[in-house]
């Protein structure tokens, strides 16, 4: 009897967890990646639900290219690019197969676009590029 009734406390336990969870809108799934260059606090969150891709923190993101070194954000979901305000320069190859991506958003904080950052963004249709941009290196676009 002992045993019964401490499984039913576990399962009532475990069923009132999933119902405060949907209660007060859990969450959906995201991704979190550490993209900063040189020790810089740069973090990349993909959020499944909202297809977003957000970059925060504050200096350089990391680049990336080269055979055994691929961008965790050249992701075919990925439908809007938000680059937050701290952020200085977008690395290298950042976003190289986002071609689904159909909206990046840049903080006034960029100075500096690296060499293929956004190639092969076909579906592409808004861009806000920042007012600081100082270097466009080539094929960033």
């Amino acid at each position: 009897m002992k045993k019964k009734l401490s499984k039913i406390s576990v399962l009532l336990v475990l069923m009132l967890t999933l119902a405060v969870c949907f209660a007060f809108g859990a969450s959906a799934e995201t991704d979190v990646y550490e993209c900063g260059a040189n020790g810089a606090n740069v973090i990349g969150t993909y959020d499944y639900e909202t297809q977003i891709l957000t970059i925060s923190g504050e200096g350089d993101m990391m680049d990336y290219g080269g055979e055994n070194d691929y961008s965790p954000f050249g992701r075919d979901d990925i439908k809007t690019i938000i680059i937050e305000e701290g952020i200085t320069r977008i690395g290298n190859n950042s976003f190289t197969g986002a071609y689904k991506t159909e909206s990046v958003i840049m903080a006034d904080s960029v100075t500096s676009i690296g060499e293929d950052a956004f190639v092969s963004m076909d579906s592409l249709k808004t861009i806000k590029l920042s007012n600081a941009l100082t270097s466009i290196e080539k094929n960033a676009f």
